[in-house]
């Protein structure tokens, strides 16, 4: 019989098959479940899934301050999703107050990364995700 792999990238791809209903019925709250069993292993596409779950609502109660922090930590580790994520936090004032300067420091590494979304946003730090 052959081994079923498991993991935080395992755990990560079923919480996506959750939140986009692929395979399975769509359940954010499912999706935020495992995207929280892989972030606790320390995987930074979960710790940027979970963050966004948090920052919308979506399949857990709103909590910018758990958002920023999640999405902080897969920002400092390259995620780009992050980094504009967390940049549009400080434009858009969830949780924390308007801070442009904050927004650009997060938007510049992401831009720099040499990725379309990333550079429109370092042309205009207010445009949308």
């Amino acid at each position: 019989m052959a081994k079923i792999s498991s993991g935080p990238y395992a755990e990560f791809s079923l919480g996506l098959c959750y939140e986009r209903g692929d395979g399975v019925a769509r359940n954010h709250e499912e999706a935020a479940k495992w995207y929280s069993v892989a972030a606790q292993k320390d995987l930074v596409q979960a710790w940027h899934a979970l963050g966004s779950c948090y920052l919308e609502g979506r399949g857990v109660n709103k909590d910018f301050l758990e958002a920023r922090r999640l999405l902080r930590k897969a920002a400092e580790q390259g995620h780009v999703g992050a980094q504009l994520e967390l940049a549009s936090i400080y434009v858009e004032a969830k949780g924390v107050t308007v801070d442009f300067v904050e927004a650009a420091e997060w938007v510049y590494p992401a831009a720099t990364s040499g990725t379309a979304v990333a550079q429109a946003h370092r042309r205009s730090p207010t445009r949308g995700s």
